[in-house]
């Protein structure tokens, strides 16, 4: 989803239990509230723009009820109710110009890991230097989280993206003429990724994917600060955290990781 730009999200932290809202997660500070979601006592994560936004709903692949006409056939009305892992993505970018000049993109991944207890929720800003088109840094960051899932040992996941056009054509059964060929490099290394551990791919509205559009708007305007990789663990259950060793061997070409939160 392309994202304004010219007002970046504030934000505040004093706390290390996150819950999976689909509420935007900001790297320093974030303001939390204690919920019951589905009989589990976690926490949400407000953010000032999207406040009480609640991105898990979850619903199964055939529920009639969650998933839209065939007109949007991938569509997700209630994203949280998938089972298994969920990987949100989004990138954020100055609008396409008719030049087509190159420029950077923020990329933001929101991992929500229900396959253990307590929930896990991973958070992850990256950089893109040479994007041609909106396009190219949506499917960067999607490129980029079947990486990340892959050195997490995460299979099966769901990925959920709000562009119509990448999800259309990352389930059409051709998938060998991509609607941009400059994109072909990221679509490519998806389709690998997800073959190997039979991922799927759906749609979620632009409402829905409010956490990951926060980060992919933070990286944006960190691109000009150190760009030397951070990570932290809050996860109540991990004696030893092992992100950030998984992480520094994740490799995307343009990208750059910022960042990374294990809650």
């Amino acid at each position: 989803m392309l994202t304004n730009l010219n007002t970046p999200d504030s934000y505040t932290s004093n706390s290390h239990n996150h819950h999976d809202s689909n509420n935007a997660t900001q790297h320093n500070t974030v303001h939390i509230n204690p919920t019951v979601v589905q009989g589990t006592h976690l926490s949400v994560i407000q953010v000032h723009t999207q406040q009480g936004q609640n991105p898990g709903t979850r619903t199964t692949r055939d529920s009639s009820t969650t998933r839209s006409n065939n007109r949007d056939p991938y569509l997700v009305r209630q994203p949280a109710s998938l089972t298994g892992v969920r990987c949100y993505t989004d990138a954020s970018t100055f609008s396409d110009l008719p030049s087509n000049l190159s420029r950077n993109a923020g990329i933001g991944i929101f991992i929500v890991n229900n396959q253990v207890h307590p929930v896990q929720t991973i958070y992850i800003k990256a950089a893109m230097k040479g994007t041609s088109s909106v396009l190219m840094a949506e499917a960067a960051a999607l490129a980029l989280a079947a990486t990340v899932t892959k050195h997490l040992d995460l299979h099966q996941a769901s990925f959920l993206s709000d562009n119509q056009q990448l999800v259309n054509f990352l389930n059409n059964p051709n998938r060998d003429d991509p609607p941009d060929w400059r994109i072909k490099y990221y679509t490519q290394t998806f389709i690998n990724l997800s073959n190997v551990a039979t991922h799927r791919i759906h749609r979620i509205k632009r409402d829905q994917n409010c956490t990951a559009n926060s980060l992919a708007r933070q990286s944006f305007t960190q691109l000009h600060s150190s760009t030397v990789f951070t990570c932290t663990c809050s996860y109540a259950a991990h004696v030893q955290c092992s992100l950030r060793e998984a992480l520094l061997s994740v490799t995307l070409h343009s990208v750059t990781l910022l960042t990374a939160s294990c809650c």
